[in-house]
């Protein structure tokens, strides 16, 4: 999870910033694990592997993905989107039509191939910054 806030010069610019949440998965299996997906900030991405990018991406398409937050995470919010591994230097279109595996010694950065449109937040700043610190014992 992180926290964004507007500006650090006042008390309302830190009231108006932003969560952005992240939650890692390795694998289809692994999204539809149950486990993780509780995207309670403004913004939320799964952070994933090109492969995985692109095993899950026809289940975003039909409605699929959708259905399963609903029923098993009917809590989380709806504004998601996907962030790739992709080598420094690479493209996100290059990469997905050629994955670069993992496993070679290079630079990485994360790309966003699914953009998250900022949504509203259920849960209180204080609740959420309680949880990021309490996290991070």
């Amino acid at each position: 999870m992180e926290f964004s806030p507007a500006n650090q010069c006042s008390v309302s610019g830190i009231e108006k910033g932003i969560f952005t949440c992240y939650e890692i998965k390795s694998c289809k299996e692994d999204v539809y694990s149950g486990n993780g997906l509780n995207f309670f900030g403004e913004k939320n991405y799964i952070v994933t592997t090109m492969a995985c990018y692109k095993d899950i991406l026809p289940d975003f398409r039909s409605g699929k993905f959708a259905n399963y937050m609903s029923e098993k995470h009917p809590d989380s919010s709806t504004y998601y989107g996907i962030m790739v591994a992709i080598p420094f230097l690479g493209e996100a279109t290059e990469e997905f039509n050629d994955p670069t595996p993992l496993s070679e010694d290079r630079n990485w950065k994360l790309e966003i191939v699914l953009p998250c449109r900022q949504g509203i937040r259920t849960k209180s700043m204080t609740e959420l910054l309680f949880c990021m610190l309490r996290s991070g014992r």
